[in-house]
């Protein structure tokens, strides 16, 4: 599978993502990625994944828009696409979804283990009452674009 690979973030605090991922301006929400962002799944994965022919895969199109739990006058709006994982093994079948909500909420309510964990993850950082929050995986080559 194929995904678009990146992210793209304004803040008043500077910030260090998974340096697998690049970050690039056409990867702002409402854009469709740079051609030379896309990625084969089974070589980058985001979240901690693992990849190769051991595992599945769903792209991933996250948007969030909050502040930051050390300070609420830090804030955060960004976007990140890219590749998830799950083991075959473990009966993860990926289910297409999109949720929209605050951080806390979101996490809770989506079905997918392993995008419960990267929400988990951010919930670390951002203030989960308050930041607003748009996920969605599909399960298509190139699906997490913007269009």
């Amino acid at each position: 599978m194929e995904c678009y690979n990146c992210y793209y973030y304004e803040s008043n605090y500077p910030l260090y993502f998974d340096p697998s991922i690049p970050e690039h301006p056409s990867c702002t929400r409402g854009s469709i990625p740079d051609e030379s962002l896309k990625v084969n799944c089974s070589e980058v994965s985001f979240g901690g994944g693992g990849g190769g022919e051991n595992f599945t895969y769903t792209c991933m199109d996250l948007t969030m828009d909050g502040v930051f739990n050390l300070s609420p006058i830090f804030t955060f709006n960004g976007t990140i696409r890219s590749c998830v994982s799950s083991y075959k093994d473990d009966g993860v079948d990926f289910t297409e979804e999109c949720q929209d909500g605050k951080l806390g909420k979101v996490m809770s309510n989506s079905s997918n283990g392993e995008i419960q964990d990267i929400l988990r993850d951010f919930s670390s950082f951002f203030n989960e009452l308050v930041t607003d929050t748009h996920v969605c995986n599909c399960n298509q080559d190139l699906c997490n674009a913007d269009e």
